[in-house]
């Protein structure tokens, strides 16, 4: 048994001008806000920064923490239609590499069986 999970790359933009009506207080909320360690919030340079946008879930919890400050237009999140994640998780009986060498040695018999078929219409 093995679980997959496929996820788009977020494309995630930081309103800059609006960035600079928050507080410290507010800008490190919006940063912690979001599971998963997303957002970083540099208190030297008061910046907020992406740190792992490849973690991101699609969530929207940091959305809500801005409309909850009143600024919705705070920050921008939206999947990459040309990069996505793919990731495999096994229960330990096999690697992650060989249960996708078996998954896509399957698929190819499959997608040969259909080229078969066709071939015969």
């Amino acid at each position: 048994m093995a679980t997959a999970v496929f996820r788009y790359e977020p494309v995630i933009s930081v309103n800059q001008e609006v960035l600079a009506t928050l507080n410290a207080q507010e800008r490190e909320e919006i940063a912690i806000s979001c599971p998963g360690g997303l957002l970083h919030y540099d208190a030297d340079s008061g910046l907020l920064e992406v740190d792992r946008n490849c973690q991101y879930s699609y969530d929207g919890e940091v959305q809500r923490k801005a409309q909850e400050l009143g600024k919705p237009n705070l920050i921008r999140i939206e999947p990459r239609q040309d990069k996505f994640n793919f990731v495999i998780e096994g229960t330990g009986a096999l690697p992650p590499e060989e249960i996708i060498s078996q998954a896509l040695g399957i698929l190819q018999n499959k997608l040969e069986l259909l080229k078969g078929e066709l071939d015969l219409i």
